[in-house]
């Protein structure tokens, strides 16, 4: 279901790796409260969350999170360079947000079970049937949060819906504008990886790859007229983004042998070499 997730979990499951999630992912969990999120973040950062399309502000107050005087969450901190958030039921909002100034830096979204989102009439449709030429597609980029610790380079896809639309995109990298585009064709640059989007008309998307450099990039700005979003790369971590485990597509789920093969290979192979 979900690009790349096959891979990721063996690599996971097999390295031990168990890294903190502190920026941009995907929340699947269905109804309820949230998991706890935990966000790095400079001082003077605003939190947001997205509830019909508006943002609204949260606070943060002795321990719990405000959306103006009604109770939104618990437990919530706030530090100096970081918040913990723990929002009381995923299904108030489709987003969070922490902006520096006037573009986001992480974003958390609320897809129940990863695939699905719910009508206002509360009927179940697919995500990819949903979503409407010009959105952002997030699983051309899930995971949202990398770990680059011990990489030379992190590749980052990002697309966006409507293969042959003309809408406008922008890319932002540590908040600062790198490339625009008017449907596949680049129209601004500021920065030497940009150029043309690539058109997939089988999965009527428009997409664009770019490799982040070691310990240059840390936040990707994707955004369209209407949406945003971002990718964050935590370059003082290695590992799989817990998001992986969350949203485990049918691929994941059935993967068990295949581990368990794998692993008795590699005990055998040391068996061997001993």
């Amino acid at each position: 279901m979900l690009r790349s997730t096959f891979f990721l979990v063996i690599v996971a499951y097999c390295s031990g790796a168990d890294p903190v999630l502190w920026g941009s992912r995907i929340v699947g969990t269905p109804a309820g409260p949230s998991p706890p999120m935990y966000f790095r973040h400079p001082k003077e950062a605003a939190i947001f969350v997205i509830i019909d399309g508006l943002m609204s502000p949260i606070k943060i107050e002795n321990g719990t999170c405000y959306l103006g005087d009604k109770v939104w969450g618990s437990p919530c901190q706030r530090y100096k360079e970081s918040s913990n958030i723990t929002l009381k039921d995923v299904s108030l909002q489709e987003a969070l947000q922490i902006w520096v100034e006037y573009l986001p830096i992480s974003t958390a979204f609320f897809v129940p079970n990863c695939t699905t989102q719910t009508s206002k009439e509360g009927k179940s449709i697919e995500l990819k049937n949903a979503l409407l030429a010009d959105e952002f597609d997030w699983k051309t980029s899930f995971p949202l949060s990398r770990f680059g610790k011990g990489q030379s380079n992190v590749e980052v896809a990002l697309a966006v819906r409507g293969a042959n639309s003309r809408g406008l995109t922008s890319l932002y990298q540590n908040g600062k504008f790198a490339c625009g585009w008017r449907g596949t064709t680049l129209v601004l640059s500021e920065s030497p990886v940009c150029r043309n989007m690539s058109k997939d008309e089988k999965s009527n998307l428009r997409t664009f790859v770019l490799n982040i450099t070691q310990n240059t990039i840390t936040s990707i700005g994707w955004y369209t007229s209407t949406r945003r979003m971002t990718v964050n790369i935590d370059w003082t971590q290695d590992g799989v983004s817990p998001e992986v485990a969350e949203c485990n597509g049918p691929e994941v789920k059935h993967t068990s042998t295949i581990l368990v093969a794998l692993l008795s290979m590699l005990m055998l192979m040391r068996a061997l070499a001993g």
